[in-house]
C-alpha cells in the first residue's frame, strides 16, 4: 500500500493553511510591545555588523537579559532587510515549508 498521494496532499494543504493564515504577517508593522527595545531603538542593532556592534552584542545586557545571539539575528535581519518586520517572516515561512518538503518527500518514495 503506498501512502504517497496521500502524504503529498496533506503535505500541500498543510502548506497551503499556513500560508493562508500566516502569510498576512508578512506584511504587518513592527508592534509596539518589545520591537522598540530590540530594534527601533536600538542604535548597535541598526548599524547592522559591525565589530563594534558585534562587541556589543557579547557585552550587553539592555532589556534585562543577556542574549547576544538574539541581538546578532536582529542585526543581520536588520542588514537583510532594514526596517521591514516582514522579511523575518517570509524566510521562516519559506524555511518551513522546504523543511515540511524534505520531510514528506522521503514518505512519498518508499
Amino acid at each position: 500500500m503506498s501512502y504517497g498521494p496521500r502524504v503529498m496532499m496533506t503535505s500541500d494543504v498543510t502548506e497551503y493553511v499556513v500560508l493562508v493564515v500566516f502569510g498576512r504577517l508578512a506584511f504587518f508593522d513592527f508592534v509596539f510591545f518589545d520591537d522598540h527595545l530590540y530594534v527601533i531603538e536600538k542604535p548597535q542593532v541598526l548599524a547592522g555588523l559591525t565589530p563594534e556592534s558585534i562587541r556589543w552584542a557579547f557585552t550587553a545586557t539592555d532589556a534585562g537579559f543577556w542574549h547576544p545571539l538574539t541581538w546578532l539575528s536582529l542585526m543581520i535581519d536588520h542588514e537583510i532587510w532594514g526596517l521591514n518586520p516582514g522579511g523575518g517572516i517570509t524566510l521562516l515561512m519559506s524555511c518551513s515549508t522546504w523543511r515540511r518538503r524534505c520531510f514528506f518527500l522521503p514518505l512519498c518514495i518508499a
